[in-house]
């Protein structure tokens, strides 16, 4: 690799020191050079250098307290920082490899040692990055794995009940709603992340994957189920969770973010906050967050959408029952949540409602 292409940074105070080291290096890398701290850091993190050179003894900010900022910034905490100083006792060299620094070269320098060590740090920042890289694209390439898998088991529970039509579509596009706004809130900002609303999204497909474990004769049945047979179709969050277990397994048993998710919401999305639902009778916060959300979602498109047994009500008659049973059946938070954002309900509803045969 051609070693011009690399960038270093020098932050020393001392005109004359800079100069051998431009002097030193400036036929095999790009040089550029701060006269300060300040002036270093604003440079680390604009031009992004390969490597820095950082002088101990500087006036203002000295060289151990822009090694600290720099170790702790996110934009330059990956570069590497050689410390240069006129002092040579141990606890000084400590205390700068302590704060972050990768070398600690005493002056004066010698230039054959310094290209030498310079050459082999920037090796190593090369590999890493490479390995950084190959790793994010495995990530990537693995999660793309994922999606396609949950599309894939999400269109057999489609197929095993004609009769969602488009409800499922519908449910992830509330799913992003309801996260969108609460991102927005201080209690669920730090669970709402990128990578938690990406699996959330992603696993409300799979929420009702477990009914294909139901018999035909009950999950396509045209009328209101009896008694016994409703115990059969609660059958189906187990059934849910046990056919993503499996699922799981196959991964080696390793947690996977998407089907931990899918394996909650399958689960529990039938449970109630007073402790009424099913199947393990959970109550308020023990129910996971992903599956109360899931809950009004479900009952709200349920109660829009038309089914072989039912027809569809006007939406507001779905915003009452939510809001009359929050506290009970729903997250009161969440129901306020929904409150927020139920005109985008609507708007979803409708742009995504089921084709009159």
């Amino acid at each position: 690799m051609n070693r011009k292409n690399n960038k270093i940074l020098i932050i020393d105070d001392v005109s004359d020191n800079v100069k051998v080291l431009v002097e030193i290096l400036k036929n095999e890398y790009k040089i550029n050079v701060a006269l300060n701290g300040v002036k270093g850091i604003e440079l680390a993190k604009s031009w992004g250098p390969d490597l820095i050179l950082l002088d101990v003894m500087m006036p203002e900010m000295d060289g151990y307290e822009v090694c600290k900022i720099l170790k702790s910034t996110e934009e330059t905490k990956h570069i590497p920082v050689i410390l240069l100083t006129a002092l040579s006792n141990i606890k000084d060299e400590y205390l700068g490899i302590s704060l972050g620094a990768i070398d600690y070269i005493t002056k004066p320098v010698h230039p054959k040692l310094i290209r030498a060590r310079i050459k082999n740090y920037i090796k190593l920042k090369e590999y890493s990055d490479n390995l950084e890289r190959l790793v994010n694209e495995k990530i990537k390439e693995i999660e793309q794995f994922n999606s396609s898998f949950i599309d894939t088991l999400a269109l057999i529970a489609e197929t095993r009940d004609s009769d969602l039509g488009c409800h499922i579509e519908r449910c992830k596009e509330y799913a992003k709603v309801m996260l969108g706004y609460m991102g927005k809130i201080d209690k669920y900002k730090e669970v709402i992340d990128y990578e938690n609303t990406y699996a959330i999204v992603k696993a409300v497909a799979l929420h009702d994957i477990g009914k294909i474990g139901i018999p035909d004769n009950i999950l396509l049945k045209n009328g209101k189920l009896t008694d016994e047979e409703f115990e059969v179709m609660k059958g189906h969050s187990y059934y849910g969770y046990k056919i993503l277990k499996n699922a799981e397994g196959k991964f080696g048993g390793k947690e996977n973010r998407l089907l931990a998710c899918a394996k909650e919401i399958a689960y529990y999305h039938h449970e109630q906050w007073d402790g009424n639902g099913y199947p393990l009778g959970l109550k308020e916060e023990n129910i996971p967050l992903s599956a109360r959300i899931m809950m009004i979602i479900d009952v709200f498109d349920a109660i829009v959408s038309k089914r072989v047994y039912k027809s569809a009500k006007d939406p507001q008659v779905a915003i009452n029952f939510i809001e009359e049973f929050s506290g009970k059946k729903f997250d009161p938070d969440l129901v306020k949540v929904f409150l927020e954002v139920k005109d985008e309900f609507l708007i979803i509803a409708h742009k995504y409602a089921d084709e009159e045969n």
